[in-house]
């Protein structure tokens, strides 16, 4: 490809203002700059050009400075105040010091002396087209970005320590300001139109508000603000940095109002134990932020907890990506529990639709959230080895069906029959005797235990028991669940080198 081509090629698209007030050279120019660029304006003096600038938009100027009405220097002094960051080739058969002190000040892109070689305008070009499509992809680039800022449909703003520097639509309509001038002039701050309220973002003398968020980057916030009086908006707050320092950030506000999820008046009509919000919602305000969030279960009593990122929700399901481990546990499980700091509570994922290990991947249906959770336990669960035996006597007759334990700990044992016992109520005390495996040789323990909770499953009934130990059956007990419990971890690492 010769020259020429290639500069065809980098001019493709795009419009040259061309102004030399000799008619021959005007005329020889203009047909070897029109067999290059798509668009030519040609002019013959600075008043014409100055029009023309106007009224196309040109991308690139070649000017002379001697012409009559207007010279160039006059009319590269006009542009620029018009488009500073125009790119500029000056001709010229003269070159005085006076005119380049001028031309420098003008910032031009390149200065050619008359009598024109085409090798000189060929590499002038070259060098000032690269310019120009540097620009034209930055600008472009720009726009798209403002754009998508301000086609956000949540409210966008970056900030600089404490000083705002850009907003988007929809934070200047929250807000009912023109830009952002408008809003510092009415507000303090954006904080300080936070709502001092137990689960939320507190106002700006209440938290370090810049540096408390900036050392958070990622990390989702509940935020509560004022939009009209007694008509407060409940947001869920994404931080992300935006500068490799991380003195700049970009503050994602979600409206999450309509999920009532903090609503105290709803709360009263909510069934106990349950709240009724549908946790898919704020699902999905959580993966469009790319937040994380955490997965918590419990493997034969060992507590897993791994991070998990929201990939997909569709038709009441939510796919989720998390690591190996914490899918296996999972497996064990059939369901899992997902926790965020914005949760006012956990989600209960009750049924788990397919695992794809491969891919780190878990999908779950049956989504809810819960207020009572297994990760406030205060005391050490275990499942027992399968080899253990219980025997359960209630009101002094020794209850005969299939009994195992479901788990142990130091105040309390989870027992699952196939069948319901008679005069088993709420309080009954009742006498359990257990054998357990400790360092390969059974031992046994008899306790007194008084019936906490019941509740029925499919095809079975399981029974919380609460019971107080003697000073000898307390040590005996804790050494069984820390030697049972450290079984239980070296069991599921062992896992790792089971991959599926």
């Amino acid at each position: 490809m010769s020259d020429l081509q290639k500069l065809q090629a980098a001019a493709r698209g795009m419009r040259l203002l061309f102004v030399e007030d000799n008619d021959a050279l005007r005329a020889n120019a203009a047909k070897l700059f029109k067999k290059l660029f798509t668009y030519v304006d040609i002019a013959a003096d600075g008043e014409e050009a100055l029009r023309m600038f106007k009224q196309n938009s040109p991308d690139l100027l070649i000017a002379d400075i001697k012409m009559p009405k207007m010279d160039g220097i006059e009319l590269c002094k006009k542009i620029r105040t018009l488009a500073p960051d125009m790119q500029i080739i000056v001709m010229s058969a003269y070159d005085n010091k006076e005119y380049l002190v001028e031309l420098i000040k003008l910032k031009i892109s390149s200065f050619i002396k008359k009598p024109l070689t085409l090798t000189e305008l060929v590499q002038a070009l070259e060098e000032t087209l690269k310019i120009v499509k540097k620009q034209k992809e930055e600008a472009f680039l720009h726009s798209q970005q403002e754009y998508v800022f301000n086609n956000q449909s949540s409210m966008v703003l970056m900030m600089n320590e404490d000083e705002l520097l850009l907003a988007n639509k929809e934070f200047l309509d929250f807000f009912e300001v023109q830009d952002l001038q408008e809003f510092k002039q009415k507000h303090k701050s954006v904080e300080s139109n936070f709502v001092n309220e137990e689960g939320f973002l507190p106002p700006a003398e209440k938290i370090d508000w810049f540096d408390g968020l900036s050392e958070n980057d990622k990390k989702l916030f509940n935020v509560k603000m004022e939009q009209k009086k007694n008509n407060p908006k409940h947001f869920v707050l994404n931080v992300k940095r935006v500068s490799l320092k991380g003195e700049s950030v970009l503050l994602t506000f979600d409206d999450v109002s309509d999920l009532k999820l903090y609503d105290k008046t709803q709360a009263k009509k909510k069934e106990p134990g349950e709240i009724q919000t549908n946790p898919i919602e704020f699902l999905e305000v959580l993966r469009r932020n790319g937040a994380k969030v955490h997965l918590h279960n419990y493997y034969k009593g060992l507590s897993i907890t791994n991070d998990a990122l929201v990939v997909e929700i569709a038709d009441g399901k939510v796919l989720l990506k998390t690591n190996y481990l914490q899918q296996k546990a999972i497996q064990y499980e059939r369901k899992t529990l997902i926790l965020s700091e914005t949760f006012p509570n956990a989600i209960l994922c009750e049924k788990m639709e397919k695992i794809v290990f491969k891919e780190q991947l878990v999908e779950f249906s049956e989504l809810r959230f819960i207020q009572t959770s297994p990760v406030l336990r205060k005391t050490i669960r275990v499942v027992p080895e399968d080899e253990h035996k219980v025997t359960l006597f209630i009101n002094g007759t020794i209850f005969r069906a299939d009994v195992s334990i479901e788990d142990i700990s130091m105040d309390a044992i989870k027992i699952k029959t196939n069948a319901m016992p008679a005069g088993l109520t709420l309080g009954t005390t009742v006498f359990v005797d257990l054998v357990l495996i400790m360092d390969k040789r059974p031992f046994s323990l008899n306790l007194e235990a008084i019936l906490f909770r019941q509740s029925e499953l499919k095809n079975s009934f399981s029974f919380v028991f609460t019971f107080m130990l003697k000073p000898e059956q307390k040590s005996e007990l804790l050494k069984y669940i820390t030697k049972r419990q450290m079984a239980i971890i070296r069991e599921f690492k062992g896992i790792q080198h089971g991959r599926e």
